[in-house]
């Protein structure tokens, strides 16, 4: 197993981990563009993340690209995120030769392309796929999905979680072959409480954690699951919540975070908290334990000149230009 506490990340200092939409707005293409044409979003990947001077380059797929290849409709307007609009019933999915269809041949080729442009490099090249957990809640109705957890051992959740489990790994496995390392995204499974999340999350994260460069991200508030990130090993975690010390103090080097830049402060500003938020990470953490980024909810019209404000700033210089 790589071990992407020791490997993935070290000695890189941090990053920005935008979506496809923040990069087309960087850029000045449209969403609909970058999200579906893979010359468009293989350039404005590129593009961003040497802007910004990021350590990180994730191409952070949008959330509906893995239930789009087993036959949702999706809806991609000029600006902004993409809209689900229909969804498949659980029971007609195929997952037969699942790889070859939707965008995820697109996203394939994309990645073989920025591995190639960025080979030999510092860089860390990533992309990012949904996660089981959240798969199934979108196959499911997250409605539907979140009530039937309530309810306890419902065979129901147990059919489609596997389903989705086997469909991401699928995906895994294909993009860890062109040389890229892979974000598991799974901003379902903060809502859960901690014995749910261990028994159904953590399982097929354990199983794709063991597939290679392998990391993962949580959104929203997941103070509540820390305790539970140990039953993965030693990993690299994103975290969209800002206040890492509690994370840090609890999971000591066994887990190496990436954070610590909340979202609406790179939205909002002004500069000279950004500039206090990070001198603060740089003297109150290990580097070896933190790796100084973004969440994943970073506002797709975030001002990019706050971005490269930040990413200075982390590599110690101290202008934004």
């Amino acid at each position: 197993m790589a071990n992407c506490v020791s490997t993935l990340f070290s000695p890189r200092k941090g990053g920005l981990l935008y979506s496809l939409d923040h990069a087309a707005f960087v850029t000045g293409r449209s969403s609909a563009d970058v999200l579906t044409s893979a010359n468009a979003m293989y350039a404005a990947s590129v593009e961003t993340a040497l802007y910004y001077e990021s350590d990180l380059l994730v191409v952070h797929s949008d959330p509906f690209l893995s239930i789009e290849a087993v036959g949702a409709k999706v809806e991609f307007p000029d600006k902004g995120p993409p809209i689900l609009k229909t969804r498949p019933s659980v029971d007609a999915v195929n997952t037969t030769d699942i790889i070859h269809r939707g965008r995820f041949p697109l996203l394939m080729d994309v990645m073989k392309e920025v591995v190639r442009r960025f080979d030999g490099s510092d860089r860390v090249v990533s992309v990012s796929v949904t996660g089981p957990f959240t798969l199934a809640g979108c196959l499911l109705g997250e409605a539907e999905f979140l009530t039937r957890l309530k309810s306890g051992n419902d065979m129901v959740i147990q059919h489609v979680l596997s389903l989705a489990t086997g469909i991401v790994m699928c995906f895994i496995d294909a993009l860890i072959r062109t040389g890229s390392s892979v974000m598991v995204a799974e901003p379902l499974a903060s809502l859960v409480r901690q014995d749910t999340f261990r028994n159904l999350v953590i399982p097929p994260l354990i199983r794709m954690r063991d597939m290679g460069d392998v990391f993962f991200h949580f959104c929203g508030e997941t103070s509540h699951l820390i305790d539970a990130f140990l039953l993965l090993g030693p990993v690299s975690i994103s975290l969209d919540i800002a206040d890492l010390e509690p994370a840090v103090a609890r999971t000591g080097n066994r887990i190496r975070y990436m954070g610590g830049l909340g979202s609406m402060l790179i939205f909002q500003g002004p500069e000279r908290l950004i500039t206090e938020r990070i001198s603060g990470l740089k003297v109150h953490f290990d580097p070896e334990n933190l790796f100084i980024c973004t969440g994943c909810d970073l506002i797709w019209n975030s001002p990019p000149r706050n971005g490269r404000l930040a990413l200075n700033f982390i590599h110690g210089k101290n202008d934004c230009r």
